[in-house]
């Protein structure tokens, strides 16, 4: 999950490049020690170039980090849909060769760890009604998928020859909210995919849940737990479901993170703080980092 920070840091050198360009020319009119320092370290024409490349390279990876490395929203419905989305956008070449050596490395790696998915994940996807349509995989995948859903409800009611009643559809349930088009939302592209679902003589709580509304919301707002709780007076197998396949943590970047800012804390001159006074410390920083700046002391 350091994406974030190395892409943060590039685009901001692409931002100084004007800034930096104009100070060396100001140096050239009293050329010293100063203009030799600078010179010796500027960045050419075809390094801003690289760069450049470099930052779209990294833009989504560092969006994916971002989502995953959420506190409030990362849920591991997530991790799939943007693994495709990762491997999708990485299959495009780019003219650099040094640079599409390293988009390369980069699809190597996302191919070795998200190729095949696991079943725990791709269950997760089609509980989340944003996804539930599992267009990110194949037909027969899908299918299983759906057959393996019937099978856990039946297992989740206690007896296979439970048949559930027709319920009505509720809808509207979660209003519609648009997203940030500056980056490429999920949704968009995996969650109005419609394909043809086998049809089962029983109204079961798989069907009724394929035959809800998709849910358009932004990748990083949907509070599904919020969802399945509203939805779960008429789909309460599934939402027992939810529960258990939910309950996996997406990224372990939040506990990292957590490691970090205690490294930054207890060092070598602070080395007599106890548990409790680092606890302490760490809710500090944690509520002082979410103060508004106005409001700073």
């Amino acid at each position: 999950m350091r994406w974030n920070s190395t892409h943060r840091m590039l685009k901001r050198i692409i931002e100084l490049r004007q800034t930096v360009h104009a100070l060396a020319e100001s140096t050239k009119k009293s050329p010293g020690e100063s203009f030799v320092s600078l010179q010796s370290v500027l960045l050419s024409e075809a390094d801003y170039s690289k760069i450049t490349i470099l930052v779209h390279l990294l833009g989504p990876l560092a969006y994916v980090s971002n989502i995953l490395q959420a506190s409030q929203y990362a849920i591991v419905s997530q991790v799939c849909p943007l693994m495709k989305l990762l491997l999708r956008f990485y299959e495009t070449p780019v003219d650099d060769e040094a640079m599409d050596h390293i988009r390369q490395e980069i699809l190597k790696d996302l191919k070795e760890r998200w190729s095949n998915l696991s079943e725990a994940y791709i269950i997760a996807c089609f509980l989340d009604p944003r996804y539930k349509s599992l267009s990110f995989v194949d037909a027969s995948v899908r299918e299983n998928t759906i057959l393996r859903m019937r099978s856990l409800c039946m297992h989740e009611s206690g007896t296979k020859d439970h048949q559930e009643q027709e319920q009505p559809v509720v809808t509207n349930m979660i209003s519609v909210d648009g997203f940030d088009d500056t980056e490429e939302n999920l949704h968009t592209c995996f969650g109005s995919f419609r394909s043809p679902i086998k049809k089962f003589k029983e109204q079961s709580e798989v069907d009724l849940y394929l035959e809800m509304p998709f849910t358009e919301k932004s990748d990083t707002t949907f509070d599904l737990l919020e969802w399945w709780r509203v939805s779960a007076s008429h789909l309460p197998l599934l939402s027992a479901l939810c529960v258990k396949y939910m309950c996996r943590m997406p990224s372990t970047a939040s506990i990292e993170g957590i490691f970090s800012m205690t490294g930054n804390r207890v060092c070598q001159t602070r080395t007599r703080l106890d548990a409790d006074m680092v606890n302490d410390i760490l809710v500090l920083k944690q509520f002082y980092s979410k103060v508004p700046p106005s409001n700073k002391v």
